[in-house]
């Protein structure tokens, strides 16, 4: 109704501007010709038109308006083309339609789940889903999304990298957030020309919580469990038929003698793997189906695979995987060196880069490089040993063909030297920390070979394989932190923890840096007493055991000082300020007395110490710290030398304490500035939607309040708030920081409801995260209650059930 007034009077004023420009030149200037007064009335109203248009449509925004306007620039499928998700594997040689099964998926709506009759592998389950996914994407269907789902984690990594891919999120959000509102899109916006596909999944429980409960998508559901077939509806697959077999191998391999193309299919089950693998052996070395038969039925082997209820092979299949691996590994020997890695790492596919790091790798004495490794990968993948995704970024090895060779493995003792391997190669792809944010898939993949790793290892002491995929897990926990997924953390970290504590025992670095980990995603999150416990125990560890001035024990002091930092300002606690700004002193003092100080990690203790200073209500000492940090570290910038590439981010952080330092200082004239150079160098150095930038953006709001500018502050909270709540949901630390800030602000300028809404969100994101014993929690319930009494109004039916009410507040 406002903005429909707003428009009203707007054209109103332009008409007026319009007949009062006209009116005033033929009054100014008799002479001047009707055309000419015309047209420099026009030039008139175009000119106000502008601020009148912006003006007009201009409306203060609510929180959830904010969050809406932030959402409306994300496009879905049918609005930017076909998006394509996930490692699809390509169509394999003498591809089988199977258009009977393909029919059978197209007329079900909602959930299809692609059983096998006999519960085995290699039978075509995912041939099939695969080539109705590619059957998809020719037909233009706006998405075709691809999730391997081996277990929940994998499962909930998918829908992540959707909603990645549909625009819903940004690239930190945490995993759940990302993989709920993938389930919602699909559920709500999704099309009928939308497919997901779950491939082998192992039970019901893995994936049920991320399909869809209503929408029009197509759903497809693998898995050899006959328990995944209540989940939709079931389309069973049966091995080919010994006619289709026969057909395929004469479609493959040239030959048409029946009789012995029948003898060879019967002996390997009919099983599409193994047929495929047994005529790129016919084909390659020019053979007949009875020789192949003959040389299958002869292989001396007991039996090879270990058997499980329901997952029964035929010993030719097996046989024939080992036959074509023989083959290749006879013609390339690095065939075996990369066979041994892919079947040790995750069947939902591997980076071809981390096939490459091989090239770099100590062990390469023969001088293998890039295009070698590529060369002997495409000949795997002709042999049916390998396929390629469509992108052609990663291989995919049969999870058939990965149990053949492990079991072979395992009984003749030669699992633990390709495990290593993988787990050294895995470890040289690591980004660095200053590059996690921008390959944060990297990172996700990284984590799913390491937990395929270890779950193939099952270590019961500490050998070298399991030391080293155990510092990938805790690097894992490290880099999840990085990237902004606390939660996860939360969820993996105790397992790491427990771990290293049963292989490595408790006093051990790893075991410390295990418990470092689990730390950081405490802090992130404001469990700041369990965060300070834990870090004040590696302090402990590292004074120990390092010394006190060692870089690593000063490195976790900072940390813990930080602690104190946090939770002083949240619990509104001047103890912990005290302490904070103690345990920096000492820090800082240490850095500056060492032989060598790392000029990076010193700044870095020094502007802790500012920003403690600035909390404690010690301004000046901030003032007079940040001014000088912010001149050294400048200095040191401008005379090129080679420390300064590593000062670039401190000095950020410099100039924006010290604008904060102004600002306590009452001095809003010299801080405002400060922080929009600060937001301008965030924008360059870590993007313009980081959430860096966006803290700094929020620094500069508090400013602008200070500054007597309230309504350009608000605004400012109210988009950071949605911003925080879309890239880290809605019960991050962050989003509930950007609330209170926003609630605080609402309620200082007189816009109390505002104000409650905002505290109403952020105490529901306290209860959530923190419970309702947590100083966080009760300091927001307090605000609320007492807004409400001065508002006049009756809580909400979620506030009376979060702080346990009952009647009026």
């Amino acid at each position: 109704m406002i903005r429909s007034l707003r428009w009203g009077l707007s054209g109103v004023l332009l008409s007026a501007a319009f007949f009062g420009s006209w009116g005033l030149c033929a009054l100014l200037f008799p002479g001047l010709g009707q055309d000419v007064a015309l047209a420099l009335a026009g030039l008139a109203t175009a000119v106000v038109s502008l601020p009148l248009g912006v003006w007009a449509g201009n409306q203060r925004p609510s929180v959830r308006d904010a969050s809406r306007r932030f959402n409306r620039g994300r496009l879905d499928p049918d609005g930017r083309g076909q998006v394509v998700v996930g490692e699809i594997p390509r169509e394999p040689p003498a591809y089988q339609q199977r258009l009977d099964l393909r029919q059978q998926l197209v007329d079900i709506r909602g959930i299809a789940v692609v059983t096998a009759v006999t519960g085995s592998r290699g039978i075509g389950k995912t041939r099939l889903a695969a080539g109705f996914a590619r059957h998809c994407i020719a037909q233009g269907w706006p998405l075709v999304a691809w999730i391997v789902a081996e277990d929940e984690n994998q499962a909930m990594a998918g829908m992540d990298r959707l909603a990645r891919a549909l625009g819903l999120t940004a690239r930190q959000d945490d995993s759940l957030t990302a993989a709920r509102k993938a389930r919602a899109w699909l559920e709500v916006d999704a099309g009928a020309r939308s497919l997901l596909v779950f491939d082998n999944v192992p039970d019901p429980e893995a994936v049920r919580r991320w399909l869809p409960a209503a929408g029009a998508a197509h759903v497809i559901v693998t898995s050899t469990s006959h328990a995944c077939e209540d989940l939709g509806t079931p389309v069973r697959v049966e091995a080919f038929s010994l006619s289709e077999s026969v057909a395929f191998l004469h479609q493959r391999t040239g030959l048409d003698e029946d009789a012995d193309a029948q003898a060879l299919a019967e002996e390997v089950g009919c099983l599409p793997l193994a047929l495929g693998q047994a005529a790129a052996a016919i084909r390659t070395q020019r053979l007949s189906y009875r020789t192949l038969l003959e040389r299958i039925k002869s292989m001396p082997m007991d039996r090879l695979l270990l058997t499980s209820p329901g997952d029964h092979y035929p010993d030719g299949a097996a046989q024939a995987v080992l036959l074509a691996l023989r083959t290749v590994e006879d013609a390339d020997p690095l065939a075996r060196t990369l066979t041994g890695v892919v079947m040790v790492l995750s069947a939902a596919g591997t980076f071809r880069t981390i096939l490459h790091a091989y090239a770099e790798h100590e062990g390469n004495s023969g001088g293998v490089t890039c295009a070698d490794i590529d060369a002997t990968i495409g000949r795997m993948v002709e042999a049916s040993l390998l396929t390629f995704t469509l992108d052609g970024e990663a291989v995919l090895m049969h999870r058939f063909t990965q149990r053949v060779l492990r079991d072979r493995a395992r009984r003749t003792g030669t699992l633990d030297e390709p495990t290593l391997l993988a787990a050294q190669l895995v470890a040289a792809c690591r980004p660095t920390r200053a590059d996690m944010w921008d390959r944060r898939a990297v990172v996700k993949h990284l984590i799913l070979q390491t937990d395929a790793l270890w779950a193939l290892a099952v270590p019961e002491s500490a050998t070298p394989t399991t030391r080293e995929i155990l510092g990938l897990r805790i690097w894992g926990d490290h880099a999840l932190w990085t990237i902004g997924d606390a939660l996860l953390v939360l969820e993996r970290a105790p397992q790491v923890i427990a771990d290293c504590r049963r292989l490595l025992g408790d006093d051990c670095e790893d075991t410390n840096q295990a418990r470092y980990g689990l730390a950081l995603a405490y802090g992130a999150l404001g469990r700041h007493d369990e965060a300070t416990e834990m870090n004040q125990n590696i302090v402990d560890w590292y004074t120990a055991h390092r010394g006190p001035d060692h870089p690593m024990t000063l490195n976790h002091r900072n940390t813990l000082g930080n602690n104190y930092l946090e939770s002083g300002r949240d619990f509104g606690d001047p103890a912990r300020l005290q302490a904070a700004i103690a345990l920096h002193e000492e820090t800082y003092a240490r850095y500056k007395r060492a032989p060598r100080p790392d000029d990076a990690l010193a700044l870095r203790s020094a502007v802790n110490l500012a920003r403690a200073y600035r909390e404690g209500g010690r301004i000046r000492e901030a003032v007079s710290l940040a001014e000088q940090l912010l001149h050294d570290s400048e200095r040191a910038v401008r005379r090129g030398e080679e420390s300064a590439l590593r000062l670039g981010r401190p000095t950020l952080w410099a100039r924006a304490v010290l604008a904060q330092a102004y600002a306590a200082d009452e001095n809003v004239v010299a801080a405002m500035p400060l922080i929009e150079q600060t937001i301008s160098e965030s924008s360059t150095e870590y993007g313009a939607h980081h959430p860096y930038t966006w803290d700094y953006r929020l620094q500069r709001a508090a400013i602008l309040q200070q500054a007597g500018r309230p309504s350009i502050a608000i605004t400012e909270i109210q988009n950071a708030v949605a911003y925080f709540a879309e890239i880290q949901g809605e019960y991050n630390a962050s989003t509930r920081q950007a609330l209170v800030q926003l609630a605080d602000t609402c309620r200082e300028e007189g816009r109390l409801p505002e104000a409650l809404e905002a505290y109403e969100r952020a105490l529901a994101s306290c209860t959530h995260t923190l419970g309702t014993d947590n100083p966080i929690t009760l300091h927001v319930a307090g605000h609320l209650t007492e807004l409400r009494n001065r508002h006049g109004s009756r809580p909400t039916r979620r506030v009376r059930r979060l702080l346990g009410h009952r009647g009026s507040a």
